[in-house]
């Protein structure tokens, strides 16, 4: 119980910090499990917008609100805790992701394989997610501790 509580009232620069290096692993561990080994030649490459749009909203609906919530001293500071832990899952499994394609069938017609560009957006939306979500716990901490010293 006591690594959940220091978990929960880790250092903000540790604790986002963490989250954007989980991100970062999991972008790399898709690229070892869900890159294609079939050749860019045979199958055509596309831009996936789908994946970083999710990588957007999903992350920045869960992480502002839990930086915010992790900014101020209470009960409510275990729930933005909750939502810090579901914005890491979630946009780390998003970012590993971004290397699935799709399946490969027909050589010369389908487009499966991701271009990079798309690949290294995606670890920027997540990365920015987490700046986001950084940014927000900063700025609550701040105004919490001019409120309460009253200036």
């Amino acid at each position: 119980m006591r690594s959940y509580a220091a978990l929960v009232h880790a250092d903000r620069n540790w604790r986002w910090g963490l989250a954007a290096a989980i991100a970062l692993l999991a972008w790399v561990a898709g690229y070892f499990f869900w890159d294609s080994d079939e050749s860019v030649e045979e199958f055509g490459t596309y831009f996936d917008r789908e994946t970083i749009r999710a990588i957007l909203v999903f992350g920045l609906a869960l992480a502002v609100p839990a930086g915010l919530l992790l900014g101020r001293n209470g009960g409510l500071r275990l729930v933005g805790f909750w939502l810090f832990v579901m914005a890491t899952v979630g946009v780390s499994m998003l970012a590993s992701v971004v290397f699935f394609g799709g399946i490969c069938l027909d050589p010369g017609e389908d487009e499966c394989i991701t271009d990079w560009p798309s690949r290294v957006g995606a670890l920027g939306a997540a990365l920015a997610v987490m700046t986001a979500g950084y940014l927000a716990e900063f700025a609550a901490g701040r105004f919490a501790r001019a409120v309460r010293d009253g200036g």
